[in-house]
């Protein structure tokens, strides 16, 4: 008994000494792993930080008026051609930035559009497109503290459909444009400012793919740049977009006497469940070669190891998604939201049915995502109809480390010294891609920073923008027009 309990014993103490052993060498790899990540943030050049210094000149009350007022026009996407307010919004521009209206070549596209034209000392140098839109989405009445069209002021904020968005966005180029006018700037070379003023019809986008002009990048929106997201992210996480999800739109129903609504819901239910888990790879392990090494030795060691899955996947996918939020998050993954639902007590007797929205995560297609939500509903007596009008593939739209992206960055980095910036994906097809024509290579940038709760408002009840930020903003926009003019 005692010689079986010395080998059980030896056996035992074995057995530690190799756990220990290939503890110590993960831990060694995965600290060598963490500590081979340098910063791969890019210094502004002085002439990005020159530019977004100049906004400092601009006027801050004539700013936040040019903004209130142009909320209060609605410029609503999807509601057809609506001129009068298209036409007071051409009219602020012209008002609230009369040194871009004096020097800038101004031409109107299809009677909504707008081209600015900001010629170059170069004239071979191709140009860079930045973008803008006009257009709003719809906002409900209901819940809102200030009218949704009120271009209210109050707070520190001004409040309104598209403040923290589209014409937050709008107004921040072109504060930006203004500065860098005022400042006597010339670009090398040349800049065009396309506004976009309507959904449908001959625009700015066509005209430009009609002219054939090539641009050397387009930088066209995208999410804002977040606020108070702790330990070394505390100027600031800007993502810049360099691919977007792709999108369609199903229609699950149910035509039969009872039981029609409880089918649909399971149906709904079953595609839900095709979200799974996502996987640390492509686009989304590039952000995080961007993200991790600003981050303390805790948070990097994670994101540098998630090829260990008992000590460090589960929670590199929690930290990611905390940083860069969760449609960020699932790069190669569908995701599902119910668009709609109507039950039977709807248009007909025993009928009931749902819409269900699926974004479409890079490396699936529509077809393959329309394939796999009917297989999963099949035996459930549904019928599975496609809007194709509303369908979008997923597209890689510029190079991660492209100059698009890098111009973008730097106009970040000289407004806001300390802000991280990575590249990223669009959590669904933005209008971004109407410009492929005139390039390849389209990043989309936020110049807003807000924080959690001014983030999850954009399109949303109570959207607002603190004046700071619209100030800040601007000076993003003039550092991105200066370090792309050069």
């Amino acid at each position: 008994m005692r010689g079986t309990a010395r080998r059980i014993g030896r056996i035992a103490g074995g057995v530690g000494l190799v756990v220990g052993l290939v503890a110590l060498v993960i831990g060694g790899v995965a600290s060598a792993l963490a500590l081979r990540q340098t910063s791969r943030q890019v210094s502004p050049a002085a002439a990005a930080i020159a530019g977004s210094e100049a906004a400092a000149a601009l006027d801050q009350a004539a700013m936040v008026e040019a903004l209130a007022a142009m909320l209060r026009a609605q410029t609503i996407a999807g509601e057809g051609p609506r001129g009068e307010p298209i036409r007071q919004i051409h009219a602020l521009l012209r008002v609230s930035f009369p040194c871009v209206h004096r020097r800038l070549e101004r031409e109107v596209i299809g009677d909504y559009d707008i081209l600015y034209t900001w010629r170059g000392q170069d004239e071979a140098a191709a140009p860079v497109l930045v973008t803008a839109s006009m257009l709003v989405a719809p906002a409900g009445e209901k819940g809102w503290q200030f009218p949704p069209f009120g271009g209210v002021v109050a707070g520190g904020a001004v409040w309104g459909r598209g403040a923290a968005g589209a014409k937050g966005r709008l107004v921040a180029l072109m504060g930006g444009a203004e500065a860098l006018c005022l400042a006597g700037y010339t670009p090398q070379r040349t800049l065009m400012v396309a506004i976009r003023g309507r959904d449908e019809g001959e625009g700015v986008a066509a005209a430009l793919v009609r002219r054939e002009v090539l641009a050397a990048a387009v930088i066209g929106d995208g999410p804002p740049i977040r606020a108070g997201l702790g330990p070394g992210l505390e100027r600031g996480l800007a993502i810049v977009t360099v691919a977007e999800k792709g999108a369609v739109e199903l229609v699950l129903s149910a035509r039969r006497e009872g039981g029609a609504v409880e089918a649909v819901a399971a149906g709904v239910g079953a595609i839900a469940r095709l979200e799974e888990a996502p996987e640390i790879e492509g686009l989304l392990t590039e952000m995080i070669g961007w993200i991790a090494p600003e981050l303390p030795w805790a948070q990097r060691i994670v994101l540098a190891n998630p090829w260990l899955p008992i000590l460090f996947k589960r929670r590199a996918v929690a930290l990611v998604g905390e940083l860069g939020g969760r449609e960020v998050m699932m790069t190669s993954r569908a995701t599902v939201a119910i668009s709609s639902a109507q039950g039977a007590g709807g248009r007909a007797p025993g009928a009931a049915e749902a819409r269900v929205s699926v974004k479409i995560g890079l490396g699936s297609t529509v077809e393959d995502e329309i394939a796999r939500c009917s297989a999963v509903v099949a035996g459930l007596g549904l019928a599975v109809a496609v809007d194709h009008e509303a369908a979008a593939e997923p597209r890689a739209l510029a190079d991660p480390q492209g100059q698009g992206f890098l111009w973008a960055a730097e106009g970040v980095r000289a407004a806001i010294p300390g802000a991280i910036v990575a590249p990223g994906l669009a959590s669904g097809p933005t209008n971004n891609r109407v410009y492929l024509g005139v390039f390849g290579d389209i990043v989309g940038v936020g110049p807003l920073v807000l924080d959690a709760a001014e983030a999850a408002a954009v399109d949303g009840v109570d959207e607002r923008v603190p004046i700071a930020a619209l100030m800040q903003g601007s000076a993003v926009m003039a550092g991105i027009l200066r370090a792309a003019g050069g």
